[in-house]
């Protein structure tokens, strides 16, 4: 990945044209990787009751 801050759009972009271009091994790690930087904070910050600071700290509107 070459974005040195990549956000959800991006990351978005970049799955579309992994897929699109037939590349899916490179789709699912790139899959994995949103998912252990997004989903982990929310997550954690959601069992606390905490979901509007879990979006803050990920960027998610």
């Amino acid at each position: 990945m070459t974005a040195s801050e990549p956000d959800l759009k991006c990351w978005n972009s970049m799955l579309g044209g992994y897929c699109r271009h037939g590349m899916l091994e490179e789709a699912s790690k790139l899959f994995e990787e949103i998912l252990e930087q997004y989903l982990s904070p929310l997550s954690a910050c959601s069992h606390s009751r905490l979901v509007e600071q879990g979006k803050f700290m990920t960027g998610i509107t």
